[in-house]
C-alpha cells in the first residue's frame, strides 16, 4: 500500500512516514501543499491518504479531500490541530473515513488508519456488519483479531467462492472471509479474471491453458467454464 502524507511541517510528516512503515503499510510519499498532493495523486498509485487540514498556500487539506472524493476514491484521514467548530464541520462535509486530532500518538494514528479502512469498506462495498475484508485498489485488508492484515493483491494466485465465503489463496496460506463475490471481487485489479462460477484467477500466474483447464505456476489446476473462455483469452497474450 502506498500512502500519501499531506503535511507542511516536515518533522511531523517524517514521523508519520516512519509510523506508517512500522505498521506494515509499505511506502509513503510526502506533500506539503495542495499542488504537490495533486501531483502525487495523478502520478503515483496512491491507496491511502493522511491529510493535514492547514497547508501552506491558498488551498487546504480539505480541498485535497474534495479531489480525492471526486476522482480517486481512496480512504483518507484528516489530521488537524484545529478545534473551532466551523473548520471541523467543513472538514466533515467531505466525509473523511477518520479524523485525528494533533498531537497524536503511535496508537491513535494506528487506530485512525484502521478505522478509516473499516469505514471505507462499509461505505463503498456495502459490506455486512462482519466487515471481514476491504479492497483498496491493489490491496485487500482482512480483519483478524482486533485489526486488519494487509494482503497485496499481486500475491493472490486465485480466489475461490464457497457459498457466503471467499478463499484468497497465496503461495503460503489461504485467507477466508465471509463475503460475496458481488461485494468484493468486483474491486479486484484488472489482472484477475473469472474463469468459472467459483473461481477467479490471477492471469499472471497461469502456466498452462488447456481446453477446460488452467494450470498455475504453483501446480494448482483450475477448471475453465466455456462461458468465460473468451473473456479469459481476451486478456492473455495468446498467439495463433
Amino acid at each position: 500500500m502506498k500512502t500519501l502524507i499531506v503535511e507542511d511541517e516536515l518533522l511531523i510528516a517524517a514521523d508519520i512516514e516512519a509510523l506508517v512503515y512500522s505498521f506494515g503499510y509499505g511506502s509513503s510519499v510526502m506533500a506539503s501543499s495542495y499542488t504537490e498532493a495533486l501531483f502525487f495523486l495523478q502520478t503515483e498509485n496512491i491507496d491511502f491518504a493522511i491529510l493535514d487540514i492547514q497547508l501552506s498556500g491558498h488551498k487546504s487539506g480539505i480541498d485535497v479531500a474534495i479531489e480525492i472524493q471526486n476522482k480517486y476514491k481512496i480512504p483518507f484521514v484528516f489530521l488537524s490541530s484545529y478545534e473551532d467548530f466551523a473548520t471541523i464541520n467543513r472538514a466533515l462535509e467531505t466525509a473523511p473515513n477518520a479524523y485525528l486530532q494533533k498531537p497524536f500518538s503511535k496508537a491513535t494514528l494506528y487506530a485512525a488508519m484502521q478505522l478509516a479502512i473499516a469505514n471505507y469498506g462499509k461505505t463503498h462495498h456495502n459490506n455486512t456488519t462482519d466487515d471481514e475484508g476491504v479492497a483498496v485498489k491493489n490491496v485487500l485488508f482482512i480483519k483478524e483479531k482486533n485489526g486488519y492484515i494487509k494482503l497485496p493483491m499481486k500475491d493472490v494466485l486465485f480466489v475461490k467462492s464457497e457459498g457466503n465465503y471467499l478463499e484468497f489463496h497465496t503461495t503460503t496460506r489461504k485467507h477466508l472471509i465471509r463475503e460475496s463475490q458481488k461485494n468484493l471481487v468486483s474491486q479486484l485489479p484488472e489482472y484477475f479474471q473469472k474463469v468459472s462460477k467459483s473461481f477467479i484467477v490471477n492471469i499472471g500466474e497461469i502456466a498452462v491453458l488447456q481446453q477446460q483447464l488452467i494450470r498455475l505456476h504453483s501446480g494448482v489446476e483450475i477448471p475453465v467454464a466455456p462461458a468465460y473462455k473468451s473473456q479469459l483469452l481476451a486478456k492473455l497474450p495468446v498467439q495463433s
